[in-house]
């Protein structure tokens, strides 16, 4: 009702501040959808050819990782400010699962299980959809615009 209503009264901040919200519950929606029809999405991925994907398992990086040393600071303040408050902004979140899958390449189920423990506001299923989304393993074809460098 509010998005018509600011539309009618050309309030496009607040219009294009409903769609944002509208967008947001419909991706919890889908994450739920997801994850009731496919249970086992928090194990592993939805696309079979990505079972066998190399992950590297090396855990002293993953370590590093969870206490915020690996040397790039915006991953290792966001890291530090989780750990110390079980809260963690979206965008800096985006950028530490990015980072987390892309560039040691850990298996996503790792961070998964850790921020299980570390996360206030944790929701199983938007974060699978999350992850399955940050390591392009969603069936939808859609491929995430990938974080080309971390200093930047």
């Amino acid at each position: 009702m509010k998005q018509i209503l600011w539309k009618n009264e050309q309030n496009s901040a607040g219009e294009e501040c409903a769609t944002f919200f509208l967008r947001a519950i419909g991706l919890r929606e889908y994450s739920r959808y997801i994850c009731f029809n496919f249970p086992f999405t928090h194990e592993r991925s939805l696309l079979n050819n990505l079972n066998f994907f190399p992950w590297h398992a090396n855990v002293a990086h993953f370590k590093a990782w969870r206490q915020g040393r690996t040397g790039y600071p915006l991953v290792d303040a966001g890291m530090r400010v989780l750990w110390a408050t079980g809260w963690i902004h979206n965008k800096i979140r985006v950028i530490v699962s990015r980072f987390f899958v892309k560039f040691p390449i850990f298996p996503w189920q790792w961070r998964l299980k850790y921020i299980w423990d570390t996360l206030l506001d944790e929701d199983l299923e938007s974060d699978v959809l999350g992850w399955h989304y940050i390591s392009d393993s969603l069936p939808d074809g859609h491929q995430l615009e990938h974080m080309g460098s971390p200093q930047v």
